[in-house]
């Protein structure tokens, strides 16, 4: 079986251990979160206006974000 080793010198380059550890979860969340979108869009949507909708959208991008486990990385 084909192994891969990865190293990070965390003094250095801890932002992008944190990017690649958060890799996978990040891909599912956008994944998950472009369906959303086209599951809206298709099927329509329950948003009256813009507003609206654009709160909505967002509500689900955290939603989505808390639910993968995708966290803000700090520097």
């Amino acid at each position: 079986m084909p192994k891969i080793t990865v190293e990070f010198d965390l003094a250095e380059e801890k932002y992008e251990y944190h990017c690649f550890n958060q890799s996978s979860n990040m891909a599912q969340f956008i994944f998950e979160f472009e369906e959303k979108l086209r599951s809206w869009y298709k099927y329509g949507h329950p948003f009256k206006d813009m507003d609206e909708l654009l709160g909505g959208i967002r509500q689900e991008w955290y939603d989505m974000k808390e639910h993968n486990g995708v966290r803000e990385i700090d520097e």
